[in-house]
């Protein structure tokens, strides 16, 4: 096979897999059993903030919450975000509201700064501490970042 058999079977992987991480998107959506409505507000979540919420976990015993959020448009992301100590910080704490209830946790373990700056697909975190042990596995919450909501999403 020559270099140019090589260079478009790279070509073809690549697009490839682009493409499947496109369709398989919303898929991997229903898969979590989240409802149409539920995928809205998500996606215009990540429209508005730049960020997509990747995990509610407990971790820790369960006495903290494992917030994971990834980076899709670093421009509209920078607007949640402030720089502290020469580190990149989200400007607020999280909020995670428990659904039925209503209880807010917003208390983070400590001060979370990542990368001097946010670079689009990568995954950060933020530790918060589960006052209570209110927030169980399978729990749904909303999680608020800058005060943009995202609903109904699965504790794991």
């Amino acid at each position: 096979m020559g270099g140019r058999a090589f260079f478009l079977a790279g070509v073809g992987l690549i697009v490839g897999t682009a493409l499947g991480w496109i369709f398989l998107q919303p898929l991997e959506r229903s898969v979590r059993g989240e409802t149409e409505e539920t995928q809205k507000r998500a996606i215009a979540f990540e429209e508005q903030t730049g960020l997509r919420i990747v995990r509610v976990a407990l971790t820790a015993g369960g006495g903290m919450i494992d917030l994971r959020y990834q980076v899709l448009d670093p421009e509209k992301a920078r607007a949640f975000c402030t720089i502290r100590n020469g580190s990149i910080v989200l400007k607020e704490p999280p909020m995670i509201i428990l659904e039925g209830t209503g209880e807010i946790l917003k208390t983070s373990w400590m001060g979370h700064s990542h990368a001097k700056a946010l670079r689009a697909g990568v995954t950060y975190y933020v530790l918060l501490l589960n006052t209570g042990g209110k927030v169980q596995r399978g729990h749904f919450v909303t999680v608020l970042i800058g005060g943009v909501p995202v609903e109904h999403l699965p504790v794991r």
